[in-house]
């Protein structure tokens, strides 16, 4: 039964014995809320809502200096094990997953294009199970150096993402799995 084909609110359907049912929409409390909208528009809201990340950002700031922290601490833990532990790298690459997520949310894209950067290292690390301090140093001196900036901003980020991008492109792509072999036909 494809969506156009639902009955209407109030319907009464029978089935093949003759009984019936009522059909009955019954809204969640979230879509009634949703509904609602505070008795404002739908331009209040959004002017609302841009308000509220506005005044987030500045605490953004403060997060993603935590967020770093965090992260160096996974990377140190990393290049302890020799940079092929498995389990680091996951929960490095979760956390840069996680800074990577707010940047744009937040006005800081910079963040965002190198914590990706980041993460798509981290993950051919893991995969090939290769060590690369030197390549994940760079990305944390970039992150630290936007961070720093205090406005996401900073004076030849292109060339620095083309930079990142390079390093990263040094190690391997992860490959798709062989296609299976098609089994003898009889």
């Amino acid at each position: 039964m494809g969506q156009s084909d639902k009955p209407a609110a109030g319907a009464v359907i029978r089935d093949s014995q003759g009984d019936s049912v009522k059909v009955l929409v019954v809204k969640s409390r979230f879509a009634r809320l949703a509904g609602q909208g505070g008795n404002k528009s739908a331009a209040a809201l959004i002017a609302a809502a841009d308000g509220f990340i506005a005044a987030e950002r500045g605490r953004y700031l403060a997060r993603l200096s935590g967020d770093l922290a965090e992260l160096d601490g996974l990377l140190a833990a990393l290049a302890e094990a020799g940079g092929r532990d498995a389990e680091a790298t996951l929960a490095a690459y979760r956390r840069a997953s996680q800074i990577r997520d707010l940047g744009s949310t937040f006005g800081f894209p910079l963040v965002t294009r190198v914590a990706d950067s980041l993460c798509e290292l981290l993950h051919r690390l893991r995969l090939a199970g290769l060590a690369g301090s030197a390549a994940i140093a760079a990305h944390q001196s970039a992150l630290r150096l936007i961070a720093a900036a205090g406005d996401g901003q900073t004076d030849g980020a292109e060339d620095m993402l083309a930079g990142l991008s390079r390093v990263v492109e040094k190690y391997p792509a992860p490959q798709p799995p062989p296609a299976p072999e098609k089994p003898p036909a009889h």
